[in-house]
């Protein structure tokens, strides 16, 4: 065994704890999941990576650079163990607020009721979205031929606000829609009530829109999903129910899962073939018979492979970088956030591209708080991202509790929900994106707010 495994392994030591807690059936708190999805990038996805899934070889060969980072990690991990504990076995893990999101999210699944015409508000929200996503493709096709670096400056300089925020509301939005979905149809199956055919078209419009849009959206809906159940109905799971679920889940990623990235390349060749002059409709029906003349099961999955090493080769990369910000990158990531329509004139470099810059290196999935912590406050960074997970779930617990005081809908909980669990699961995220979420949430909670009211005025 090398130096670098067994770092590995030693790594992967804290999230014992919360399988023990996922085995025994208790409540999972945030700190289990920021553990399960950092362990995920940072132990199981190196130990079934091969080297040839790596760009730079410095990653790979030199165990100087590679013990620096796992040591920081280990920090950081074991750190997260200890908070986690220590909440654990205190009294607050008892109380409902979103630290403890499995208890929290059981309560507010109880609290829950709803009424049969709720399903042409669901029905309506999914046809938005598919107008939204129909918008988007087009706008896609028209700058098919940028790259991803021009294509990012492109939108964050000229982009109209009201497109910006039209397209980040529908894609943030989706996700607490689908988990009031979700609660719906497991509400109707609690009081045996028949599902309608517009629940079933419903569905169906989700599911596909999840598989034909944004990646990341699908990957959260599932977590989603999975974590309500657990949360809810955790001693209906046996398993017999176990294997059917990891039988589902094992042909979605070998079926399905090649078939969504098949897709993504075939629309950009599209695009490239129309230049956007086809209609969305036409453009998605070459789209899709593009993707099933292409399809195999024997795809090649390394540019897949490639990806999901990408958080952790940068991460170790920075370890070959002796720049330290002292606070700048924190300050480049403030000052992105500052919104457009009060400053005109801001820098559009936030710390994700100071980073990118420093490093020379551009991926989009390369931004972590791990990074982040890294190299703007040095080897201490692992503590400070501990107090950074801290400090944004206290925020949004405070924030959720003030907007329910002032609009008492038990439905709004669902984007709380939401954020939380994002927070916990988007191991790929910068920091650039912190302050703008929190600020366009406000404008989002109206809007949800006042569907569900004009849902509720009509119905």
């Amino acid at each position: 065994m090398d130096s670098l495994t067994l770092l590995i392994l030693i790594a992967g030591v804290p999230v014992i704890y919360p399988v023990i807690k996922l085995l025994k059936k208790r409540d999972l708190n945030c700190f289990d999941l920021i553990l399960f999805f950092h362990t995920l990038y940072f132990v199981l996805i190196p130990l079934i990576s091969d080297e040839s899934d790596y760009a730079y070889d410095i990653v790979v060969n030199d165990s100087v650079i590679q013990t620096g980072a796992y040591l920081f990690y280990i920090l950081f991990a074991f750190g997260l163990l200890f908070v986690n504990i220590i909440w654990t076995n205190s009294k607050v893990s008892n109380r409902l607020n979103l630290f403890n999101i499995s208890l929290f999210i059981r309560e507010w699944n109880k609290q829950l009721f709803f009424n049969k015409k709720i399903s042409y508000f669901f029905l309506i929200i999914c046809l938005l979205c598919w107008v939204n996503l129909s918008y988007r493709f087009m706008a896609s096709a028209d700058n098919y031929a940028m790259t991803r670096e021009s294509l990012r400056e492109e939108l964050m300089a000229n982009a109209s606000i009201l497109t910006m925020f039209t397209n980040s509301f529908f894609k943030t939005i989706l996700s607490p829609v689908i988990l009031l979905f979700i609660s719906y149809l497991f509400f109707k199956k609690r009081k045996k009530i028949p599902i309608s055919a517009i629940d079933v078209i419903t569905l169906c419009g989700f599911i596909i829109l999840l598989f034909v849009g944004s990646r990341t959206v699908m990957l959260n809906a599932f977590i989603l999903s999975a974590f309500f159940y657990y949360s809810c109905y955790r001693d209906k799971i046996t398993i017999k129910r176990l294997l059917s679920f990891g039988t589902v889940i094992l042909l979605i990623i070998i079926l399905v899962f090649p078939a969504v990235n098949l897709y993504r390349s075939s629309r950009m060749k599209v695009h490239a073939q129309y230049q956007g002059n086809l209609s969305f409709l036409n453009s998605m029906k070459e789209v899709f018979g593009l993707t099933a003349s292409s399809y195999s099961l024997d795809m090649d999955d390394n540019n897949i492979n490639a990806r999901s090493v990408n958080v952790l080769q940068v991460f170790i990369l920075s370890f070959d970088n002796d720049y330290i910000g002292d606070g700048e990158l924190s300050k480049a990531a403030i000052s992105f956030s500052l919104p457009k329509i009060l400053f005109p004139n801001k820098s559009y470099k936030g710390s994700q591209i100071l980073i990118e810059e420093e490093l020379g290196v551009y991926t989009d999935i390369a931004d972590s708080y791990l990074l982040f912590a890294k190299m703007d406050y040095g080897f201490i960074g692992f503590f400070v991202c501990i107090l950074l997970f801290l400090m944004l779930l206290s925020i949004w617990d405070i924030y959720m509790k003030g907007t329910l005081l002032i609009f008492n809908d038990i439905y709004l909980k669902s984007y709380f929900i939401v954020m939380a669990i994002n927070l916990c699961y988007y191991v790929e995220k910068s920091v650039d994106e912190i302050l703008p979420q929190l600020l366009y949430s406000i404008l989002y909670l109206l809007l949800y707010y006042g569907a569900i009211k004009l849902y509720k005025a009509i119905m």
